[in-house]
């Protein structure tokens, strides 16, 4: 009798399998996949257009099959605006940037996009500290912790620091440590139960085929609750 299998995981189809030279821990690899998921659930890989500068992010033209433009190191929010307003913002752009890129040479260019309440996304993948002063005295900030180079310098903040890429290798998949990160914070605010994400989880995973998915960022969830009341 041949052994039934179950596909419970594949890559997007979006992403190619020419692998970039990123440095080990780097976090651009994760991001990347993860366009390619959100672009192909959305329908949206045909009007997309994706921005990278000269550096780390430079990898994306060769992992992603969506059409991109290249520009100088820093300038990838202007190239990016210029797009966006020369095709009357008719279509998707993003763009993926490191640390260098989006806050040290591209800081400025980043700041103007925000000043003229610009629709790009910026994402930017390897520290917290361009991010911590946007939270409120009193707030909390959770944040990924995997080869992270610097930490917070704020007292007046709450900050867990959560190794979710690590715990979600050890649950068995990388793909799971937004999960994490979210059970960390519903850990430390209690603005929704874990019931609620759970029906959410199962409205979308449930009877699909994908029970061992829907178990997995289940318990993914709980680990990052978990992660939240017991910080390594």
């Amino acid at each position: 009798m041949t052994e039934k299998k179950e596909l419970v995981y594949t890559k997007p189809k979006l992403k190619l399998g020419y692998g970039w030279g990123h440095c080990p821990g780097c976090h651009h690899p994760i991001v990347e996949k993860l366009v390619c998921e959100v672009l192909e659930e959305m329908g949206l890989a045909g009007r997309a257009i994706g921005v990278a500068g000269v550096g780390c992010s430079f990898g994306f033209f060769a992992s992603i099959n969506i059409d991109g433009a290249n520009c100088a190191h820093g300038t990838a929010p202007a190239v990016a605006t210029g797009i966006k307003h020369a095709l009357y913002g008719k279509l998707l752009v993003f763009t993926i940037q490191g640390d260098g890129d989006c806050a040290a040479i591209g800081g400025g260019y980043v700041l103007n996009a925000a000043a003229r309440a610009q629709a790009v996304i910026i994402m930017e993948t390897s520290q917290a500290e361009p991010f911590e002063n946007r939270v409120q005295p009193g707030g909390i900030a959770v944040v990924e912790s995997t080869g992270l180079s610097e930490k917070i310098r704020r007292d007046d903040i709450t900050t867990l620091y959560i190794p979710a890429v690590e715990r979600a290798v050890a649950l068995g998949n990388a793909q799971v440590m937004n999960l994490l990160l979210l059970g960390a914070y519903l850990e430390a605010t209690r603005v929704l139960s874990p019931e609620a994400i759970d029906s959410v989880l199962e409205s979308r995973l449930a009877g699909r085929g994908r029970e061992q998915l829907l178990a997995l960022n289940k318990r993914a969830l709980r680990e990052g609750m978990k992660a939240a009341r017991d910080p390594a």
